[in-house]
């Protein structure tokens, strides 16, 4: 999958990673303050795509689930 449709798989409530042991998902889901956050080793925080990013073809969804109704 490529980085536009890891992002539509985002949008959709999954969460998305290239290299294992990291998470890419939209939190703030539906509020103006929506953004990409990236979890690993490291913590959380926004995450920043690089070049290299934008134009992988080896993203994989990690995970999909449904916020409450």
């Amino acid at each position: 999958m490529n980085y536009g449709q890891a992002i539509e798989a985002m949008k959709i409530g999954g969460a998305a990673r290239r290299r294992r042991g990291t998470c890419v998902q939209l939190v703030h889901r539906g509020t103006p303050l929506q953004y990409l956050e990236i979890t690993d080793e490291d913590g959380r925080r926004p995450y920043v795509p690089s070049t290299d990013d934008q134009l992988a073809d080896d993203w994989n969804v990690s995970a999909r689930w449904r916020e409450a109704a």
